[in-house]
């Protein structure tokens, strides 16, 4: 992808595809704030199980590779 390429279309260190991304994903958080306590409630609860099952994988991972 051409706009992945930081030395010709970078911005402090960040291609341009990296900037849509992060605009975006901060759009959308902003989004779920301005809506207030019932819409984080509700995202929480949508993304609390996905959270915690890649938690677990990951915990189990690191201490697999510790041990």
């Amino acid at each position: 992808m051409p706009y992945a390429d930081v030395h010709k279309y970078g911005f402090i260190g960040l291609s341009a595809l990296g900037w849509a991304d992060f605009m975006l994903l901060w759009v959308l958080q902003a989004v779920v704030f301005w809506r207030g306590m019932e819409m984080i409630k509700k995202f929480i609860d949508f993304a609390g199980p996905a959270v915690s099952m890649y938690g677990c994988r990951v915990m189990f991972i690191l201490a697999g590779y510790m041990v």
